[in-house]
């Protein structure tokens, strides 16, 4: 049995970063006594995170492990507390499939003051508290929606206390799954492809690569995090290629070869959601699916990575004709994928953004643009009213920016 998929001696199953368990009790447990305020708050957080809540919607499933570590820190960051405030309410509108309410906004709105406070502030600037609130803006910006051609200024927060706190290895265990859990993550994708674009952010490739490590062994490292490993050699490799242009074939050589590691990656996972399809039938329990939902997240991953280094390579060098027949054969995967995945709306197939934006990088003709359009609508999650279900809507523009953005790295 490979390491993607295991059984550890609590009868849980691994598959990728996730541990699936059948429901059971509540494992999130407060260390205090909480003030009435703290209680209500806490209640309510914990309706998103709970094993018993459906792993389809359950945050701490779909986002990390780190979510589960912030019950017994409510009450303690300001930045915290009002962050958990506004991903409760941004939730609440993705789950119940309407716009983001007043309610919401205001929330949202309070939690980005309490977050410039506390940045504003020596001793909670650094802390663990204060960047677990950048990661839970991160989810809420996921809900909430990104104006187009704007960037989210989370990931520059994280960028700075990142920086602050000298890259150091996790002091605890909340700061260590709080790292390591987010880099597996959907919003960890976030993180990447806005550090690779945004000019605030700026780390040099040993920066780059201890952000991502984290004095992780490649090999114990989940499919997810080693996919994020390999895509973090992009702002080195473009930072290169613009400095000594004369060493493009260099660079081109380095990104075949983080290619190829990540296609080693996706015959794993290939192979693995194939094994899980066939040992399971339809309609699946709900251990199975979360099974079968995390292998798709797994290949998902592997999928994107792919594509986006095909994407380089060909900027590299437009005439590599082999990049382009591979790429071509991942995209329809992509979209294969895509229709499987939906029956896991609406958070534990939000790597299909990922997945099809990467896809939609490589199309090359307008029916596959349009048929990636088509596929990612059904994956909309975000409530900010701005819908995707029209082919020319500005909700979709990000898709067309996003590639003009990869084609300008190594122009």
């Amino acid at each position: 049995m490979d390491s993607a998929h295991k059984h550890p001696s609590n009868e849980s199953t691994v598959v990728g970063l996730i541990t699936v368990n059948p429901r059971q009790s509540d494992r999130s447990v407060v260390h205090r006594t909480p003030s009435n305020g703290t209680s209500l708050q806490l209640s309510a957080y914990l309706s998103t995170i709970k094993p018993s809540v459906n792993f389809r919607q359950n945050l701490a499933w779909n986002y990390g492990a780190f979510l589960e570590e912030i019950p017994q820190r409510l009450g303690k960051n300001r930045a915290l507390d009002a962050a958990v405030a506004a991903l409760v309410s941004a939730h609440s509108n993705v789950c119940c499939k309407r716009k983001a309410t007043p309610q919401t906004l205001v929330r949202y709105s309070c939690a980005l003051e309490a977050l410039k406070s506390s940045l504003d502030c020596v001793h909670e600037a650094s802390s663990s508290e204060t960047l677990c609130a950048i990661m839970v803006l991160l989810i809420c910006q996921n809900f909430l929606g990104v104006p187009a051609g704007q960037w989210t200024g989370h990931c520059e927060g994280a960028a700075h206390i990142l920086r602050a706190r000298g890259f150091r290895k996790p002091l605890d265990r909340f700061e260590s799954r709080l790292l390591m859990s987010a880099r597996g993550s959907v919003a960890s994708t976030t993180h990447l492809v806005e550090g690779i674009f945004n000019p605030a952010i700026h780390f040099t490739d040993d920066e780059w690569r201890r952000i991502v490590e984290l004095d992780v062994s490649y090999e114990s490292e989940a499919v997810e995090g080693k996919v994020l490993r390999h895509l973090a050699s992009i702002p080195g490799l473009t930072q290169h290629v613009k400095k000594l242009p004369t060493e493009r074939h260099v660079v081109l050589l380095e990104a075949q070869s983080q290619l190829a590691a990540i296609e080693n990656l996706m015959k794993k996972t290939r192979d693995q959601l194939l094994r899980v399809e066939a040992e399971e039938e339809c309609p699946r329990g709900l251990v199975a699916s979360m099974i079968h939902a995390a292998a798709m997240r797994a290949h998902g991953f592997c999928l994107a990575g792919a594509l986006i280094m095909h994407h380089i390579i060909r900027c590299l060098d437009i005439n590599n004709t082999t990049s382009a027949l591979g790429s071509a054969v991942l995209v329809d995967e992509s979209l294969q994928l895509a229709a499987k995945a939906k029956t896991y709306t609406p958070f534990a197939s939000a790597h299909m953004h990922f997945v099809l934006a990467a896809a939609y990088m490589n199309a090359v003709t307008d029916d596959q643009r349009q048929a990636i359009q088509i596929a990612i609508s059904a994956y909309q999650i975000d409530c900010s009213g701005d819908s995707w279900t029209s082919l020319h809507s500005p909700g979709l523009q990000w898709l067309d920016d996003l590639r003009y953005g990869f084609d300008m790295l190594v122009a």
